[in-house]
């Protein structure tokens, strides 16, 4: 359970990413998500699989950045900006399910990180993207998807 594990660490996170949460709009949620001292928000997802969802620690301020979506294909984000020092944070989350079109979701998310640079936030991506990264130097997209990670 995660509030063992939290009681058990010295400084526990500010936020905790999750993926894979299951939580669909038509079912409603039988289980509690609740973490003492946390806000969960979360995206659903249309399938049996996919979802993500962020703890939040209840001391810290911050919005939802809806605007920041994958769209055309078939994956679940979620990103929220903080300000500290006043310096701006994003941190995403984001589930891409097996075998939707990959070439999409890489210039999706190229075009979301490109205006993060360019907006000068301090970003973190998190997530389940289901690509094979052992597969660098064989299958070309997943070559093209790390090169541009490096790219920005």
């Amino acid at each position: 359970m995660p509030e063992n594990f939290l009681t058990q660490v010295r400084y526990a996170p500010d936020i905790i990413t999750i993926t894979e949460t299951r939580i669909k709009y038509t079912v409603p949620i039988i289980y509690n998500v609740d973490l003492q001292g946390y806000k969960f928000i979360h995206v659903d997802t249309h399938k049996n699989a996919g979802g993500v969802g962020l703890y939040v620690k209840n001391c810290i301020d911050f919005i939802i950045l809806n605007k920041l979506q994958i769209k055309n294909c078939d994956c679940e984000t979620l990103w929220i900006e903080m300000k500290l020092n006043n310096k701006k944070y994003a941190v995403g989350v984001i589930y891409r399910h097996p075998h939707p079109n990959f070439k999409t979701f890489s210039e999706e998310l190229f075009s979301i990180l490109h205006e993060l640079n360019d907006k000068k936030y301090i970003y973190f991506v998190c997530g389940n993207f289901n690509i094979n990264l052992m597969n660098y130097s064989k299958v070309k997209c997943v070559t093209d998807y790390v090169d541009m990670l490096h790219s920005v």
